[in-house]
C-alpha cells in the first residue's frame, strides 16, 4: 500500500487524490477528441467537466455523510478530497444531472454526447479505484482465504488478515467492460453505446458490494449500493425504451 506517494515539507500528496485527478484527466481527454469531431469548443468541454467535478464532488460528499455517522465521516475523511470519505454513487447521479443539464444546452444531439461520456465513466472507475487499492481506505472486503487475497497493514484504514481486494475487481471488471464498448470497430445505433455502459456500470457495482464491508439493509445480503446499482440497470432499459420508441 502506499496512501502516501511522497511529502514536501508538510504538505502530503495522496495516491488517491493523485488518481481522481489521473481518472479524470484522461477522461478529459478522450472527451475532448471525441467532441472536437462534431465542432464542440474546447471551452465547452472545460465548462462541461469543471460543473461535472464540482457536483460529483459534493454529491460524493453528501451520499457518504447519509450513509455514515458525522463522527466516522471526520475519522475517516480527514481532508476534503486527498482523503476516502466519498460515495461513487453520490459523485455519480450529482454529476449526472447536472451534466445531462448542460449537454442539452449544446449544439449537439444529446444522445450523441452522452455516448461519448458515459463509457468513459467505466474508465474513469476503474483508474479511480486503483487509487482506493494504493490508499487502502477501507473500500476491502471481508477475510477471505483466496491466494490473492492481501492484507492492508499500511493503509489508511489497516486490516493485518488478508481480505478481499475489492478495488481490484472493480478495476479489473469495468475494464473489461470498457475496452469492448469504447474499441468496438462497428458502430452502434445512437443511444446503445450509453445503455450498454450504464447496464455495464450497474452490474459492475452490483456484483462487486458482495465484497465490500459496507451495512446490510435487508434480506441478508442487500446493501444501498445494491438498490442503486438496479436502479442505473432500470434506467438503462427506460432509456432504450425511450431510443427504441423514437425511432419509430
Amino acid at each position: 500500500m502506499l496512501p502516501v506517494l511522497f511529502e514536501i515539507g508538510q504538505f502530503k500528496v495522496y495516491s488517491f487524490g493523485i488518481m481522481v485527478v489521473l481518472a479524470f484527466g484522461i477522461c478529459y481527454l478522450l472527451a475532448r477528441r471525441e467532441f472536437a469531431k462534431y465542432g464542440i469548443r474546447d471551452a465547452k468541454i472545460n465548462q462541461l467537466f469543471a460543473i461535472v467535478a464540482i457536483a460529483g464532488f459534493f454529491g460524493a460528499k453528501m451520499l457518504y455523510l447519509v450513509e455514515n455517522s458525522p463522527a466516522e465521516y471526520l475519522s475517516i475523511g480527514q481532508t476534503l478530497f486527498f482523503k476516502s470519505g466519498f460515495s461513487w454513487y453520490g459523485g455519480f447521479f450529482c454529476a449526472g444531472i447536472f451534466g445531462i443539464y448542460y449537454l442539452s444546452q449544446l449544439q449537439l444531439r444529446l444522445a450523441v454526447s452522452l455516448d461519448i461520456l458515459v463509457p468513459l465513466v467505466l474508465l474513469g472507475y476503474a483508474v479511480g479505484r486503483i487509487g482506493c487499492q494504493l490508499a487502502g481506505d477501507g473500500d476491502y472486503g471481508p477475510p477471505s482465504e483466496m491466494p490473492w487475497a492481501m492484507a492492508y497493514p499500511a493503509g489508511i484504514i489497516p486490516v493485518f488478515e488478508p481480505v478481499h481486494p475489492t478495488p481490484v475487481y472493480d478495476t479489473l471488471i469495468s475494464s473489461l467492460f470498457f475496452i469492448p464498448i469504447w474499441y468496438r470497430k462497428k458502430p452502434m445505433p445512437i443511444g446503445r453505446t450509453t445503455v450498454l455502459s450504464l447496464i455495464a456500470l450497474g452490474c459492475t457495482r452490483f456484483v462487486t458490494e458482495f465484497f465490500r464491508n459496507t451495512p446490510v439493509i435487508a434480506w441478508g445480503w442487500f446493501r444501498v449500493a445494491h438498490g442503486l446499482s438496479i436502479l442505473l440497470i432500470i434506467l438503462a432499459f427506460t432509456y432504450f425504451w425511450i431510443l427504441q420508441k423514437e425511432a419509430h
